[in-house]
């Protein structure tokens, strides 16, 4: 059996292990963002109470705007039939009616300013209520999917450890010469350097094979690159030897 196919079946075993650690550790980045979309979903529910209590707290002033205005159009139309006994022309007692129903008037449409927002507060003081229950249930799914990420976390962490440590004990029975040029090209590229070759094809870039290439590669006896993607290649029937 040729040398350079058991360092190439070797070398695999590793890139399985690392193929699985890059695996895990994308899961494992991923978990910030969806912590960060959780907060974010928290953030607008209690941004839209938060809205609505805004509104709520200047429906109470306007109420209370309202009211004073009340009261003092009520002083004023006091002090007006009061003042109907110190006329004394014919022309300032009409004025004076005219300010008295000009008062009257405004009493009346501040009374029905005051109990259109009274209805208004009643029914969005509901609409708070509810807002809240909201806000609680997503405090509530915020929290319980907070204490789900961190133990997936922690398992994924584990996970990869586990893995990590079968990649060391793997190190020692990979051809020194391999192994550099392996992590050369995955530091590089960030991606894997052996491509498994079926149905003569390179099973990375999908590139047909030459038959005289595909006979050589089997042989097994020396190391054979694609020439589209530049990777090593593994003829996929050494691995079912194995199966």
């Amino acid at each position: 059996m040729a040398e350079m196919k058991e360092k190439l079946k070797a070398l695999l075993k590793l890139q399985t292990v690392d193929e699985k650690i890059k695996e895990l550790r994308t899961k494992l980045e991923a978990v910030p963002l969806k912590e960060k979309e959780l907060q974010e979903e928290l953030e607008r529910a209690r941004a839209r109470l938060e809205e609505k209590r805004a509104r709520h707290r200047e429906m109470i002033r306007e109420q209370n705007r309202k009211n004073f205005e009340l009261q003092e159009q009520n002083e004023k139309l006091n002090k007006y039939k009061a003042q109907r006994f110190q006329v004394k022309t014919n022309e300032a007692y009409a004025a004076l009616e005219r300010e008295i129903e000009n008062t009257l008037k405004r009493c009346a449409e501040l009374e029905d300013e005051i109990l259109n927002l009274m209805i208004s507060i009643e029914a969005f003081e509901e609409e708070i209520k509810r807002e809240e229950k909201l806000v609680q249930e997503a405090e509530r799914r915020y929290e319980e999917e907070m204490r789900k990420l961190k133990e997936f976390a922690a398992a994924l962490k584990a996970e990869i450890d586990s893995w990590v440590e079968k990649r060391n004990d793997l190190l020692g029975g990979i051809d020194p010469d391999l192994l550099r040029r392996y992590e050369e090209w995955l530091n590089k590229k960030d991606d894997f350097v052996l491509s498994i070759v079926e149905d003569n094809v390179c099973g990375r870039c999908f590139l047909a094979i030459p038959p005289q290439t595909i006979n050589e590669l089997k042989k097994g006896e020396k190391l054979i690159t694609c020439s589209s993607c530049g990777r090593i290649l593994i003829w996929k029937g050494w691995l079912d030897e194995e199966a």
